[in-house]
């Protein structure tokens, strides 16, 4: 065997193991998204060095079809071996793995073949590929302009105008709507049947030493009190057991109408019972009820710190 193919299938085999052995990170939204994003990458690099082991007596179509059909085994395969080992497969990261493959082999074909084809099939293999590429990256694409929003916009820790904040908005028995106010807009929360229905606020900006006050301006629609239960967790919190007494909680009694709840940071701090929260690596605010609330509307018209 050549030198220079054993090397090609030596460093597919490098990035494939590096997939499988790379514990995906738990803490931080961009570095999770950034490694799914790996997946198009690298098994995009792997169909390279597939396609260009394989003979060149063959077809640039034929070594294409094999190279492409030994990418999907090799990503059924990758997905497969995770679940022994108590990670997660995913069709999404499979999915990724054979567009990647495919995306690269098809610019490869074009690179490698171009004389054999018209204008016409370049171009349309070339939009094809970069339309992948493109649905592939643009999850990391989105989460890194969310990110630099979230910096922009401090001290609001999450701006409703902007659909981009809904990568820092999760939901748990609960539909949400963005409802326009006379300045602004808000987030409109409605609490279905189910275990601690509410909103989740994660991956906020997470350092807030330098402010006093957590400030979140609510509404609450009906005719009898709602309590509207308040979490602020960090980092720590959230990569351990997640117990009650390891965080804060405040649940607030709210008639109906516009509130201005004022959380006093220093009260954040001490809530944890056996630690201080890491009040520069806060993760998170969740916003919810009982499952009795089913059916109650509240709106989120602010989320800000205040020195």
């Amino acid at each position: 065997m050549p030198k220079s193919r054993l090397a090609l299938i030596l460093i597919a085999a490098a990035l494939l193991l590096t997939i499988q052995l790379y514990a995906p990170p738990t803490n931080g939204l961009w570095m999770q998204v950034a490694f799914d994003t790996g997946h198009v990458l690298a098994f995009g690099v792997i169909a390279l060095c597939i396609f260009a082991s394989l003979s060149k007596q063959l077809s640039p179509l034929s070594r294409a079809g094999k190279a492409l059909l030994i990418c999907m085994v090799l990503g059924a395969l990758s997905e497969a071996a995770q679940i022994p080992i108590a990670r997660d497969a995913s069709w999404h990261d499979l999915m990724s793995d054979w567009f990647g493959a495919a995306a690269f082999i098809g610019i490869a074909v074009v690179v490698s073949a171009s004389p054999a084809f018209t204008r016409t099939q370049i171009t349309a293999i070339l939009v094809l590929a970069l339309g992948v590429l493109s649905w592939a990256l643009w999850p990391l694409a989105r989460t890194s302009l969310a990110y630099l929003e979230r910096y922009r916009q401090l001290p609001q820790l999450v701006h409703f105008d902007s659909t981009l904040s809904d990568v820092f908005i999760r939901r748990q028995f609960a539909s949400i709507s963005r409802v326009p106010l006379q300045e602004g807009t808000a987030i409109q929360v409605q609490l279905l049947d189910g275990a601690w229905p509410g909103i989740t606020f994660h991956n906020l900006w997470p350092d807030w030493r330098d402010y006093s006050t957590l400030v979140l301006q609510v509404a609450v629609d009906g005719t009898t009190p709602f309590d509207l239960n308040v979490r602020v967790h960090d980092q720590s919190h959230q990569a351990g057991e997640q117990n009650y007494s390891d965080r804060f909680n405040r649940q607030f009694r709210l008639t109906p109408g516009t509130h201005v709840l004022r959380i006093n940071l220093d009260d954040v701090k001490t809530a944890p019972r056996d630690r201080e929260m890491a009040l520069a690596q806060v993760e998170g605010i969740i916003l919810f009820g009982r499952q009795q609330d089913a059916g109650r509307v509240f709106r989120v018209q602010d989320l800000r710190l205040e020195p």
